[in-house]
Order: structure tokens, then C-alpha cells, then sequence
């Protein structure tokens, strides 16, 4: 790092964990072993910090995430990759850069944690965009890493932010031997030209889309439970609907009838469930979305539309020849909504970008003959209604404890 980038980096970068020493000394540490028990120890106490912070409670994300890092669970991870593991040995990368989203607050979070469970340093760049969840976690953090207990930690663990700047970017990524990248395509793209180390890896989450696909026979036949509808409404709304596996698009596959009557009893139900969030939307929120049904009826990719009365849902019928760009939708309650007779004509709608299916009433070995027979480009998970958020070690189709190490193999 150059001395004149060094005093950019002092003047222009917000240090927000304890700056235990300097940015190079902090990626000249070696890396800790996979799970060892310096990190398992910080997570730990972190999920204790959030579960056991009353404040929090308002944030169910934090809340989720506080539960995704109980002792139980990561221990689960762990012994499941040691299981496949077996006599193999796997090392961390070394330094990892993390680049987070503006869009959601907590997603980037599962990842750092995951890299640092699998020993790499780590550098983590905040959005200039603050929200009370993000500056909360990262104060929470911040105490944790001032206890000596949490030394090994500290001496590993950097989150800054600073505007963007390719020129600071750009030096930390000269450093990284791996690069998380969390963002839109542009975003990603721009990051992954600038130099790096030429063995440095990318694991990169630009623009996804994801959908549900609900079987209207069963729900007209056995009827649609509020509680369903609630959940669907926590995997939509949360994040303002703007996280990458929020359903965006609703597929209702069955008997045209049923179809028709299953959308108006589900849609009048998340009308009135989507209360919930009416405090999460602001005013520009509800004239991006009028903006942008618009914009699509112009292009002709629309049949129809729909607004409730409160304006938290809009209903868009989309002409199945004509898919709106589902990744650069503007959220707040958007849905596209189609009717098929069968999983076969959805095919020709799920492509690259598609990420995550929430799925009622469709049986796996149905999706599996789905996946088998038409062989979709997207895809990388299938999950029921009320999951569409939960955050895996897979994830985008990766196996993120896998990506973020590196393998020697020794035939002796």
C-alpha cells in the first residue's frame, strides 16, 4: 500500500471496530484454523448480544440472525464438513474483502461470519447508507472486539466505510486473496476489474430475482390459512422486498378456475397482512411503484394491474411473452402474477438470474422431475413459504464454507 493511499485511507475511511492496528498489519496475520475456537467463541457471544438485547426485538432479521448463530447451529455446520471432510485438509484463503449491499442490511453478515469460521482476515466495507439495524449490529460488534477475550478476533476483523472510491477499493483489493462481492450487476462488475493478486477468487452476488409458485387446486380445495399468507408476507416485505430471494413474481399452477379464485382470496389476505409493514414504506416507495406499472404497460410486458385501497399491494398480470425485468424491480409490494396448467411452462421465465422458488403445494419429486426434464438455467434454491430469508452456507448454488478455503492435498 502506498504511503499516499495509506493517507487517504486516514482521512477518508470511517473505522468502525477497534483499530487494533494498522490495515497491512491486519492481512499480514496468519490465518486461524477452520472453526477454531477463537471464532466460534465471538459468534457465540455476538448471537448472545442480539437474542438478549430487548431493543432488537423490533428487527426480526436481527432476530433471525442472532438464531442462525447459536452454538447449536454452528456447531451443526461444523460437523457436517468435517464429516465430508473426513482426512482432507482445508485452510483459509488468507485476506477476504467484503464488499456489502446497500439494499439489504444484514444479508452480507451470514458471509463475513462464514469466512471468518474458515480462519481468513477479514476487511468488510459498509454502504455510506446507514440504517438503525446495520449501525446497531456493528456497534454490538465493535464492544466485543474491545474484550481482550475476543483479541484473535480483532486482530483479524476490520469494518470500515468510506465512500465509494475505486482508488481505495482498489488498494484493498491488491491485499485480498478473496473478494465477497454483495450488489447489483454494475457494482460487481466494476469491482471485479480492478487489479488484484492473480490468484485472488471472486464469490460474487450481483442482481437476482426469485418467485413463488402455489398449487391453486390444493388451496382452493383445503382452503388458504392466514398463517401462510403471513409468512408470505414476512418473505415479501421484509427489506421493503428489494433482498434478492423475496418473490416477486406468483405462479399459480393448476385448473384455470382455480387459479382465478385462489389469487383473489390470497391477494385480498396479504392486503390486510401487509399492514404490518406499512411503517417500513415511504411515500416515494408507493410512486416508484405507479411509476414503474406504468412504464410496463407502455412496453406492453402487462395484461392488467391492480392497486388495493391502502396501496401496499399491487398486483401486476404480466404477458408470459413479455417478462418485466424482474431484477430491477422497484419493490414495496410489487407482484407479477401468471397462471399455468402445468411446472413445464414456467421453464421458459426462469433464467440465470433466477434465484430462489418459494414453493406451496408443489411436491419435491415433482420438482425434481421439473429440474430433470427441462433443465433451468436459474434456480439455485427451492424452499417453503416463510423461508424465502433463511440464509444457508449454500447459497446462489455455492457452498460458501467451500469457497471460502482452499484444499491441500496430501497423497503420502
Amino acid at each position: 500500500m502506498s504511503s499516499q493511499l495509506a493517507k487517504l485511507i486516514d482521512e477518508k475511511v470511517e473505522f468502525l471496530t477497534p483499530r487494533v492496528c494498522s490495515v497491512e498489519d491486519v492481512c499480514a496475520q496468519t490465518t486461524l484454523p477452520i472453526f477454531s475456537d477463537a471464532a466460534l467463541s465471538f459468534i457465540n457471544a455476538l448471537s448472545r448480544a442480539i437474542l438478549r438485547n430487548t431493543h432488537l426485538r423490533q428487527f426480526p432479521e436481527l432476530i433471525a440472525f442472532g438464531h442462525w448463530m447459536r452454538r447449536r447451529n454452528i456447531l451443526s455446520l461444523k460437523e457436517n464438513l468435517f464429516q465430508d471432510l473426513r482426512d482432507r485438509c482445508l485452510v483459509g484463503r488468507g485476506v477476504a474483502l467484503h464488499i456489502a449491499p446497500a439494499n439489504v442490511d444484514t444479508i452480507f453478515l451470514y458471509s463475513v461470519l462464514l469466512s471468518l469460521l474458515c480462519g481468513n482476515i477479514n476487511i468488510v466495507r459498509l454502504s455510506s447508507r446507514r440504517s438503525e439495524q446495520l449501525e446497531t449490529i456493528v456497534e454490538l460488534i465493535s464492544n466485543l472486539l474491545k474484550d481482550e477475550s475476543h483479541k484473535e478476533v480483532a486482530q483479524r476483523l476490520i469494518v470500515l466505510r468510506y465512500e465509494r472510491s475505486d482508488s481505495i477499493t482498489g488498494d484493498l483489493s491488491k491485499l485480498a486473496d478473496l473478494r465477497v462481492l454483495w450488489g447489483g450487476d454494475t457494482t460487481v462488475s466494476s469491482i471485479r476489474k480492478l487489479p488484484a493478486k492473480p490468484h485472488t477468487s471472486d464469490v460474487c452476488f450481483p442482481d437476482r430475482w426469485s418467485l413463488a409458485v402455489f398449487n391453486a387446486d390444493d388451496l382452493v380445495e383445503f382452503g388458504i390459512d392466514d398463517e401462510l399468507v403471513r409468512h408470505f408476507a414476512n418473505d415479501s416485505y421484509w427489506f421493503g422486498q428489494q433482498a434478492c430471494s423475496s418473490p416477486r413474481l406468483v405462479i399459480w399452477r393448476g385448473k384455470f378456475e382455480n387459479c382465478r379464485q385462489a389469487s383473489e382470496v390470497f391477494w385480498s389476505k396479504l392486503s390486510a397482512a401487509a399492514l404490518h409493514f406499512s411503517d417500513d414504506l415511504l411515500a416515494v416507495d408507493y410512486v416508484n411503484k405507479l411509476v414503474a406499472v406504468d412504464e410496463m404497460s407502455i412496453r406492453g410486458e402487462i395484461a392488467s394491474s391492480r392497486v388495493n385501497a391502502n396501496n401496499l399491494l399491487s398486483v401486476v398480470d404480466f404477458a408470459k411473452d413479455a417478462l418485466p425485468q424482474l431484477e430491477h424491480h422497484c419493490g414495496a409490494g410489487l407482484f407479477f402474477q401468471a397462471s399455468v396448467s402445468s411446472l413445464k411452462e414456467i421453464a421458459p421465465l426462469l433464467e440465470s438470474k433466477t434465484q430462489t422458488v418459494v414453493s406451496e403445494g408443489i411436491t419435491k419429486s415433482e420438482w425434481l422431475q421439473f429440474i430433470t426434464e427441462c433443465k433451468p438455467t436459474g434456480i439455485s434454491r427451492i424452499v417453503p413459504v416463510g423461508e424465502a430469508l433463511n440464509f444457508s452456507s449454500i447459497w446462489d448454488g455455492m457452498d460458501l464454507l467451500r469457497e471460502f478455503t482452499r484444499e491441500i492435498t496430501i497423497h503420502l
